[in-house]
C-alpha cells in the first residue's frame, strides 16, 4: 500500500537524522594492548566512513559511551577496555539503508499506481 503522509514524514526524518549524525574520517581499530588484551580505539582515517555510534545524546546528537558504571562519556577511550573491546559502539549500520534501500523506496513512491 502507498504510505500515508505521516509515514513518509517519519522516514524522511529518520533519513535526515542518519545523514546528520554520520561520522566521517575515522575508523575503529582493533589492537592488542601492552598486557596482551584485545582493545579498540578510534583513529583518524581521512576519507573513510560513514559510521554511526550505537548511542547518541538526546540533547546534542553526539555519540555517547558507557561502561559498567552506566555513566555517559563523550569518547570511546573514556570507558574501560573490557567494554571497548567487547561491544560494538560504532558501525556502518545505516549505510545500506541510505545507499540502497532509501533510494529504492523513493523510486517506488514516484511511480504511478
Amino acid at each position: 500500500d502507498p504510505p500515508g503522509p505521516d509515514v513518509i514524514a517519519a522516514v524522511e526524518g529518520a533519513v535526515a537524522w542518519f545523514r546528520a549524525t554520520a561520522l566521517y574520517d575515522i575508523r575503529i581499530e582493533s589492537f592488542t594492548d601492552a598486557e596482551g588484551q584485545a582493545d579498540r580505539r578510534v583513529v583518524p582515517a581521512p576519507g573513510e566512513g560513514p559510521l554511526w555510534a550505537r548511542f547518541y545524546g538526546l540533547e546534542d546528537n553526539r555519540p555517547l559511551f558507557t561502561g559498567r558504571d552506566g555513566v555517559p562519556r563523550p569518547a570511546l577511550a573514556d570507558i574501560e577496555r573490557e567494554r571497548r573491546a567487547g561491544y560494538n559502539y560504532y558501525g556502518d549500520w545505516a549505510k545500506t539503508l541510505l545507499e540502497r534501500d532509501y533510494p529504492a523506496w523513493r523510486a517506488r513512491l514516484a511511480r504511478p499506481n
